[in-house]
């Protein structure tokens, strides 16, 4: 095992991909806070800063983007190069070589995960007021973070070995991570809908009587409405909240869109987010040792 790890980082860190990703990761996430201090010295008003947490996560909502492009072609190129192949012919056992691969693209996923996130914090730390947030819950959203490394190599480095292909790999594992962003969002959306919302309502209808104007609109355009508070039919409670609230901390990129958002909010469950990235990674690794012990290598 050691020597096979030793091989596959050795390899990794010849890669460019790899080089690339991880610069283009810090680059952002520099580039955030550079974006966030001009902000605030173009607004230049008393009393308005920007915290560190504001920025210390941003980038990272690319990671799943990222992590699907490099181990797709990181690993896949040891399908159409015959490393693979080579391993199991020195005898190397396939539950062995999976493990070595999986150890291999987590730590990839964790490097591009923490660059980003040091820089953020290095450069932040100078520009940037001191964060509302304890140093605590700064912890735990790396803690968290790095759980989500771990299911992102899993089912990234699944969907390479069941293909095989490098082409084909790459195609699935992009299309998975935008279909897993594109779902954070709208579960996201779906979450943050209020109890009430503001509408437009006739008068005869109204039960608050609030008048309702706009600077530079002329007011006959509203004549006989009023805006009033009405329940919102958007908003979740009770179990269909529970469900989606699931559903969101389970998808890995619904989990970086929540440390994306710490300044706002607290991730409001990380022992839940920690299980199921712990129990999912699990579950995607002996399902795709199984797959790779009945897979034949060409």
């Amino acid at each position: 095992m050691r020597d096979l790890l030793w091989a596959n980082f050795s390899r990794l860190f010849r890669s460019w991909v790899f080089w690339g990703a991880a610069l283009v990761m810090a680059g952002g996430a520099l580039a955030i806070c550079i974006g966030a201090y001009h902000g605030m010295t173009l607004y230049d008003e008393p009393g308005y800063t920007v915290a560190l947490d504001q920025t210390l996560f941003q980038a990272e909502q690319a990671l799943g983007i990222t992590a699907a492009i490099v181990l797709s072609l990181f690993v896949g190129t040891e399908y159409s190069g015959g490393t693979i192949r080579n391993k199991l012919m020195v005898g190397k056992s396939r539950e062995t070589v999976y493990l070595a691969g999986y150890l291999t693209c987590a730590g990839t996923v964790l490097i591009l995960f923490m660059l980003p996130s040091l820089a953020a914090l290095a450069l932040g730390s100078v520009l940037f007021s001191v964060p509302p947030v304890t140093p605590g819950a700064i912890l735990t959203a790396f803690f968290v973070g790095t759980m989500t490394c771990l299911l992102y190599a899993a089912v990234f480095y699944f969907i390479v070995v069941v293909c095989g292909s490098r082409t084909w790999a790459a195609i699935i594992s992009l299309l998975l991570a935008a279909a897993l962003l594109l779902a954070a969002v709208k579960l996201s959306q779906a979450l943050e809908q209020g109890p009430y919302t503001m509408q437009l309502v006739p008068t005869e209808s109204s039960t608050s009587g609030e008048t309702y104007s706009i600077e530079g609109v002329a007011e006959d355009m509203f004549d006989g409405l009023v805006m009033e508070t009405v329940p919102n039919p958007n908003y979740l409670s009770g179990g269909k909240r529970e469900v989606v609230q699931f559903f969101y901390d389970m998808n890995p990129a619904g989990q970086t869109a929540q440390l994306a958002g710490l300044s706002e909010q607290d991730i409001l469950h990380p022992v839940r987010i920690i299980l199921l990235d712990v129990g999912l990674s699990v579950v995607v690794c002996l399902g795709g040792i199984w797959l790779f012990r009945r897979k034949d290598i060409k």
